[in-house]
């Protein structure tokens, strides 16, 4: 802070007005104990001495690092947001202060410093009178100036009805010259640098700034870790301010960035904005920023004029083949990076895998949609006890028959298709569906509403009702309703027209028909697979994806699993989980199943937590990793306990977990954590095509098979160009080859 020595040699200090230094020096050459003396005309000049100090020294640095080209006529601060009535994320926004508001500021204070010296000089006689005057300019100047910068920050102040005291607003100045101040320390170091222990030699990293009797006129100085530019960042938290009169919230969780393409360019720039075309000439398809990319995600933004955004690893161009505006960039809107990311997986959006491409490596194993084989299964036990005729002669007989229970999906499809008026809206906001990725095989818990924005879902709808979204009135409502993150949206909708809500219910009702057979059954999973409007059914190796035996429909949850087209890269997360086919050739990886689950507070310590009484997650993880990486073990000998203990009338000796389907839903302690598998495989598969072919398609090679051959298997050579291929060929199949 500045002290009343720092005051008395002005002279070191190269910016301000002589004639503003002037009066400070009168003032200071009076002594100390007439300074010190509180809530005097004096001790006000010197208090808004020390502001007036502080802010030519913030000016005099923002020129220097102009002059030596750093940076240009302003600097910018992170705010601490929290969630407000604008914005429901956790925030923090990226202020630019510019040269000319702190120029403003410090104006204001030097011109207050003027008139309540020159007062002073007039009114010397009249102590009580004097500083009645001070606190006149006070309230008159001062006051005004700062609720100013405040709106600057984006954090005002609301005025009371009664002036507030001279002294607090003195406080408040000296508070706003102190964050410029630190700011801009930060500013030089990008707002990672560890400067605190670095240049002052101690953990700094959690500070509050507080006067004493200063109430809520305070700030905290705080590390924080970002969402998705955390990686941009290698992993550096960085320095948020939180004003103490904007908000009462704390958190440690990651948060989010607001900032303006301006902002983002002077403080973590250089930037290269790609334009969207000539079609879209408002509009950006991406922000090329340090090894990766800024686009949109195309989800709802909280803010008004805010584009939610997503910061890539992945060099390159993203793979922009859907131009639709919601996943462009407006050049003139501020850019929400992070936001509404509550997934650990995150879409590569620049991974050119199709669903065609799947489906050229694994169509063979494919199955019409809807279709199940017959199977043996035990419909009922028997049990018998027997004495011999040389015995008591008593005979015992017992047939026990386990009842079908009624699964989840069983209840949601009852409710929708026979009683649609009186169904639950809020059923579409729950984690019900599971999206697996086409490219790596990871997968993860999506709300059941968010399966009807995916292209495969979309198309089939187009096709069977194509005039809901123009002729239906309530189609444009839904659709949006299931895009925008607001749960509350659907149930507005489902109010709205109510009168309709035998057509709203015959749209979720196909969607839901379509998945009806999708999940862990009878031993294996099964995933709908939509492509070209067939309709079809992707098992899923079980012993290649482990984790899959974790989704079984219960009459606690439900899975409706769909493949889509995107790209869910592990390959940030270690532990070799499976990463984008076209960022490297393929090997074999272990793919992953993200959910959130909660766990009775007792347990959250422990590594391995019962769930659903049917088996166990196993960490696997270091307990100091930010993401809890577990394996699923289907516990046999507990389920069998379990069987036994109904039987008996016991209870289980340990409360199970569950998983999360709402994030309303209360009860234990809530956590994101990855299942991952416990063998390798090729994106979930035996085996995959090299990802050279999925950017060329080659010639086709015909095999000709030769009768002369006795053995079954025999080799066939062709030359095409110059490149010689064999191949074995089996008899009786007709078989190719694509180079």
């Amino acid at each position: 802070m500045v002290s009343y020595l720092d005051l008395k040699d002005v002279a070191t200090t190269p910016d301000g007005d002589p004639g503003v230094w002037g009066r400070i020096q009168r003032i200071a050459d009076l002594g100390t104990a007439a300074i010190l003396e509180k809530g005097t005309a004096l001790h006000f000049v010197m208090s808004l001495g020390k502001s007036y100090l502080m802010l030519c020294r913030v000016l005099d640095s923002v020129r220097k690092i102009r002059h030596d080209g750093f940076g240009k006529d302003f600097f910018t601060i992170l705010i601490y947001r929290g969630s407000t009535e604008v914005c429901d994320e956790n925030v923090a926004e990226l202020v630019a202060i510019g040269k000319q508001q702190i120029d403003s500021f410090l104006a204001t204070i030097g011109g207050a410093i003027r008139r309540v010296v020159d007062k002073l000089d007039l009114s010397h006689t009249f102590p009580e009178k004097t500083t009645v005057i001070a606190s006149s300019v006070i309230l008159e100047d001062i006051l005004p100036a700062c609720e100013i910068l405040l709106e600057d920050f984006g954090t005002p102040i609301r005025r009371p009805p009664t002036p507030p005291p001279a002294r607090d607003v003195l406080i408040l100045c000296r508070t706003l010259a102190f964050m410029l101040d630190l700011g801009l320390v930060s500013y030089i170091g990008c707002h990672a640098s560890r400067f605190d222990t670095d240049s002052i030699g101690r953990d700094c990293s959690d500070t509050t700034v507080t006067p004493p009797g200063g109430g809520k006129i305070g700030f905290q100085f705080s590390l924080m870790k970002l969402n998705c530019l955390d990686g941009f960042l290698n992993h550096q938290p960085v320095w948020v301010f939180r004003p103490l009169w904007a908000t009462s919230e704390t958190t440690t969780e990651p948060v989010s960035v607001l900032t303006s393409v301006m902002a983002l360019a002077d403080t973590w720039g250089p930037i290269w904005e790609i334009p969207a075309g000539e079609d879209h000439p408002d509009f950006i398809k991406q922000i090329n920023v340090g090894t990766g990319f800024i686009c949109g995600n195309g989800t709802h933004s909280p803010t008004n004029n805010t584009v939610s955004c997503h910061w890539y690893p992945t060099p390159g161009t993203r793979n922009l083949l859907r131009p639709e505006v919601q996943f462009l960039i407006p050049r003139d809107a501020k850019l929400l990076i992070g936001a509404a990311s509550h997934s650990i997986l995150q879409a590569n959006e620049s991974c050119p895998f199709t669903l065609d491409d799947l489906e050229r490596d694994f169509g063979l194993n494919m199955t019409p949609l809807g279709t199940k084989p017959s199977v043996w299964s035990t419909s009922e036990r028997q049990g018998g006890f027997s004495v011999s005729q040389y015995g008591v002669g008593i005979t015992a007989k017992g047939i026990q028959k386990k009842l079908p229970c009624t699964t989840q999906k069983q209840a949601i499809w009852n409710k929708w298709k026979f009683q649609a008026k009186r169904a639950n809206p809020n059923i579409l906001n729950s984690y019900l569906g599971v999206e697996i990725s086409n490219c790596t095989g990871n997968a993860r818990r999506v709300k059941l509403r968010d399966l009807f924005t995916m292209p495969p879902i979309q198309n089939v709808l187009m096709y069977q009702f194509p005039d809901w979204l123009c002729d239906t009135g309530f189609g444009e409502s839904l659709q949006a309703a299931f895009s925008n993150e607001n749960d509350e949206d659907i149930v507005r909708v489902w109010t709205d027209y109510w009168s309709v809500r035998d057509q709203m219910a015959e749209i979720v009702c196909y969607a839901l028909e379509l998945l009806e057979k999708t999940g862990n059954d009878a031993g294996t999973f099964n995933a709908v697979f939509l492509n070209h409007l067939l309709e079809r059914s992707m098992p899923l190796d079980l012993r290649l994806n482990s984790w899959a035996g974790f989704l079984e429909d219960s009459h606690l949850t439900a899975v409706y699993a769909i493949v889509n087209e995107v790209c869910f890269d592990g390959g940030e997360l270690g532990h070799n989980l499976a990463t984008c086919k076209s960022s490297r050739s393929a090997t074999s990886a272990f793919t992953v199943f993200e959910t959130m689950i909660a766990v009775p507070p007792d347990q959250t310590n422990s590594g391995r937590v019962c769930i659903d009484q049917r088996g166990y997650l196993q960490r696997v993880s270091s307990p100091d990793e930010r993401v809890p990486l577990v394996t699923w073990e289907l516990g046999r000998i507990r389920e069998l306990g379990g069987r036994v203990g109904r039987i008996l009338g016991s209870g289980p000796s340990q409360k199970p977990g569950l998983e999360v389907q709402n994030e309303k839903q209360l009860g234990g302690e809530h956590g994101c954590v990855l299942v991952k598998s416990t063998k390798l495989s090729f994106g979930g598969l035996p085996a995959r095509a090299p990802a050279s072919t999925m950017a060329v398609v080659a010639p086709k090679i015909p095999l000709v098979v030769d009768p002369s051959q006795s053995s079954p298997i025999r080799a066939v050579e062709q030359k095409v160009g110059d490149i010689q291929v064999t191949v074995p060929v089996q008899d009786q199949l007709l078989r190719s080859s694509t180079i």
